[in-house]
């Protein structure tokens, strides 16, 4: 049976090994989540960036918060101006790679020939807005908005899919 005794040294060397832990983060990474409040995160953040597996950590933040991250090869300067941003190298080549959360105000999840969906409508309005879709805003998937969702992709530098994913309304949203 443990005493109260074994107990605080047990509790202290836990307390010890967590403020361990905490040293390791960058400081860098703890001022970037700090940002946002999410430094509860920087454990299983450095964890995800020394993996380059980052799926788990920004999943469990998203259902916490509602904060999307973002990762970017480029990033224009004033989305680095108004949004806390972390530059990383994940590789030999030393290419950068930018990190940022946001809260979407749109989520495509179904997009398809024929899908309908009131986030369809606003993908549609939105590029709209900047005058890649100039035709009837109905709300459905076709090949007219496909190829402007493409045209989108293709003048901000990111991979041509037609898909509207989470790089495309991020920045699609901030023009």
């Amino acid at each position: 049976m443990e005493t109260v005794l074994e107990k605080k040294n047990i509790d202290k060397r836990l307390l010890e090994e967590e403020t361990q832990k905490e040293k390791s983060v960058p400081e860098s990474v703890i001022n970037f989540l700090s940002a946002y409040n999410l430094s509860e995160f920087a454990i299983p953040f450095v964890k995800a960036m020394k993996t380059g597996v980052f799926q788990e950590v920004t999943d469990s933040i998203f259902k916490k918060t509602g904060y999307q991250m973002i990762q970017l090869d480029t990033i224009p300067e004033d989305i680095r101006s108004r949004y806390g941003v972390l530059c990383l190298s994940f590789d030999k080549s030393g290419k950068e790679n930018y990190l940022l959360f946001w809260r979407p105000t749109i989520r495509i999840t179904k997009f398809y020939l024929g899908y309908r969906g009131e986030e369809i409508k606003r993908l549609e309005e939105l590029l709209a807005g900047v005058n890649q879709y100039l035709y009837y805003i109905d709300g459905i998937v076709g090949p007219r908005l496909i190829m402007a969702v493409n045209r989108f992709q293709e003048e901000k530098g990111l991979e041509v899919s037609g898909f509207p994913d989470e790089k495309t309304i991020f920045l699609l949203c901030n023009e």
